[in-house]
């Protein structure tokens, strides 16, 4: 986008809280939030270069492989700079499957129809459920 001006609220994003449950059941918690919606300064917000790496990055931090990682390190606020350390997959197959999962996850109200319309090619031959 270089330096053109850009709305991030015209695009879904990655969003989780801020502060970490170190003792509670889950360490972090994000979401993808659609678009046209703003968060509070204790929410933080990531927009990505595009939905498809967007609901991988949503799937990813939903796991409790990171979830562990987090905990493990024992960080009481979660800022962007600690999502850009976590290892990226580079398996297109298994991308895929969790961005399916993502969007099964994520993509329960018309507020997500178009990004369900993008990604969810060939997902009925996912056979997770």
């Amino acid at each position: 986008m270089g330096n053109k001006k850009v709305d991030v609220k015209e695009f879904y994003r990655i969003a989780w809280r801020e502060m970490a449950s170190i003792s509670g059941e889950r360490t972090i918690m994000s979401s993808i939030i659609p678009k046209d919606l703003s968060c509070i300064h204790t929410i933080q917000v990531s927009f990505l270069k595009n939905n498809f790496t967007t609901c991988l990055n949503a799937g990813i931090t939903s796991s409790t492989i990171v979830d562990f990682l987090f905990r493990f390190i024992g960080a009481g606020h979660i800022k962007l700079s600690f999502i850009s350390f976590i290892p990226q997959i580079t398996n297109d197959r298994i991308n895929q499957l969790i961005v399916h999962r993502a969007l099964r996850l994520n993509c329960l109200t018309s507020f997500y129809a178009e990004l369900w319309e993008e990604l969810s090619i060939g997902i009925q031959k996912d056979s997770f459920s």
